[in-house]
């Protein structure tokens, strides 16, 4: 057996058992036009990659037309009252009583972002107009157009405040969604619906609203606008930051293949023998006992790594794609060495740079370590 009939075997079996996610047609077309030499594999995921760009700018999007702002959301330092510590993400309250507001706002639709607490006391989440004026002393709900919820004091505030909710705890999630269309504004606690805290948000033209957020002294958040999946996701609503669709298309075509080429992987490093594999993962055909194999098998891998690196720079792909595919590989495995995962870490030695493999393996713990 030569190496381009190696080659020409291996490429397809790795097409002829992608997911099937697309129609029928589709599926036929996929496997009649994927690469039938090696050399031409690095131009096919090119022209495919281009293939989804070019379907993903044809798609209209929501962020256009009912929010303004930069497509990722961060916390307007210009914007706070009082002393605090704020970046993008994490904001902690230095003064007495501290309020900053995010610098996106939405007008229509159903938005939602999440806040994680480090600490449990007083704090005000919610939206705000432009309109809202904040002190050391007014904050988040302390004025006519802004509606927040206080879980250190189980109350809702919209200038006067009643009960509402739940007592929180450091480290539970509390999402706050807002629908524009209807009116109304609710709350979550770690994915339990609070139910509608305000049914009579004013909206319409002319009026939008940014998500606030008012601190005590010393308390501590993460906001979560939507840089990263959220961890409690409500039908229909939106994240505040454009999601980024085009990558994530692109992450799963290149996630997809590079799993194949792992099951391949496992398979050579086994020498053909069923023992210790997943057989329904393996290709059933005659085994692959050419040490060849293992050099094709890394030439694929590198062009498809030499793709994923620069999208594995958004900690949003790591999270909703490499994680994901993690997960299913280690399901995959049937004892404890973990070959797959191992696999996968291989390839990732082999062909990153070594600080985008630390960034890379950064993001994986950190994810991990928030499921």
């Amino acid at each position: 057996m030569t190496a381009t009939t190696n080659a020409n075997d291996i490429l397809t079996h790795i097409f002829t058992n992608l997911p099937k996610q697309q129609d029928n047609d589709e599926i036929l077309n996929e496997r009649r036009s994927f690469p039938q030499q090696l050399g031409d594999f690095g131009e096919y995921l090119d022209n495919k990659l281009t293939d989804i760009a070019t379907a993903c700018l044809k798609s209209s999007s929501e962020y256009e037309e009912n929010r303004i702002g930069p497509s990722t959301a961060s916390l307007n330092s210009y914007s706070a009252t009082g002393i605090v510590q704020c970046t993008r993400f994490d904001y902690t309250g230095i003064s007495s009583f501290n309020t900053v507001r995010a610098d996106v706002c939405v007008f229509r639709g159903k938005w939602q972002y999440e806040v994680l607490l480090e600490t449990r006391g007083v704090m005000q989440f919610g939206w705000c107009t432009i309109k809202c004026h904040f002190s050391q002393e007014i904050g988040v709900g302390d004025t006519w157009t802004s509606f927040s919820y206080d879980g250190g004091r189980i109350r809702k505030w919209n200038v006067q405040n009643s009960k509402y909710g739940d007592s929180w705890l450091a480290g539970d999630i509390i999402s706050c969604l807002i629908d524009c269309d209807e009116g109304t504004i609710s709350f979550k606690r770690n994915g339990i619906d609070l139910g509608i805290a305000f049914d009579n948000v004013p909206c319409g033209k002319g009026i939008a609203y940014f998500p606030a957020i008012s601190l005590s002294q010393n308390e501590r958040v993460k906001i979560n606008f939507g840089a990263t999946p959220f961890r409690h996701p409500t039908t229909n609503y939106l994240p505040i930051d454009e999601k980024p669709q085009l990558f994530i298309e692109q992450a799963n075509f290149l996630f997809n293949i590079f799993e194949q080429v792992i099951y391949l992987g496992k398979y050579q490093r086994f020498n053909g023998s069923n023992k210790n594999t997943n057989s329904l993962k393996l290709p059933q055909a005659r085994p692959l006992p050419d040490p060849k194999n293992d050099a094709i098998l890394m030439i694929i891998a590198q062009q498809i790594i030499e793709r994923l690196c620069p999208l594995l720079a958004s900690p949003y792909i790591i999270q909703q794609c490499l994680i994901s595919m993690l997960i299913r590989l280690n399901h995959e495995s049937l004892h404890s060495e973990h070959t797959e995962i191992c696999l996968c870490l291989d390839y990732f030695w082999a062909f990153l740079q070594s600080n985008d493999l630390l960034t890379v393996l950064t993001q994986v713990f950190h994810s991990l370590n928030t499921l």
